[in-house]
């Protein structure tokens, strides 16, 4: 019973101290899981306690490691992905055209105006739906779709 009172100790002080690496949490564990299958109150437990009891934490520990696996990859890839911020992040969306092209004219995207530039140098009427292809300063260069 010692060690599943210290394990739950354990635990409450990695949820309520500041900071928690894991260490109190993962010590916690392991205590409470070396106390239930140290516990001696044989009148108390069935024959096929302990069995059971271990698929239990064999079963339990398989589904925080598949867990975490799965968190810790889309946290990594996160990590990876840089954030497209700025005029860059309008590359490959679309505007509709506010003012004719011939090349140079204007778009609007997202509510906002912005000066545009045809791709190919031909006119491109207003009106039209035309995709960002580049961003050049302050002027968005755009293609027809």
């Amino acid at each position: 019973i010692g060690l599943i009172l210290l394990g739950l100790f354990l635990l409450m002080m990695e949820i309520f101290v500041e900071p928690g690496f894991g260490i109190f949490g993962i010590g916690g564990a392991i205590a409470i899981v070396l106390g239930i299958f140290t516990f001696e109150a044989e009148p108390f437990l069935t024959p096929g306690f302990f069995e059971a009891m271990t698929m239990v934490v064999i079963g339990a520990v398989l589904s925080i490691c598949i867990f975490f696996v799965i968190i810790g990859r889309g946290v990594a890839k996160t990590l990876r992905v840089k954030p497209k911020t700025g005029p860059e992040a309008l590359i490959g969306l679309q505007a509709e055209v506010v003012k004719i092209l011939n090349p140079l004219g204007q778009v609007k995207i997202k509510g906002e105006i912005w000066s545009a530039e045809s791709f190919d140098k031909k006119i491109i009427p207003k009106k039209l739906k035309v995709e960002i292809v580049k961003v050049e300063g302050n002027t968005l260069i755009v293609k027809k779709i």
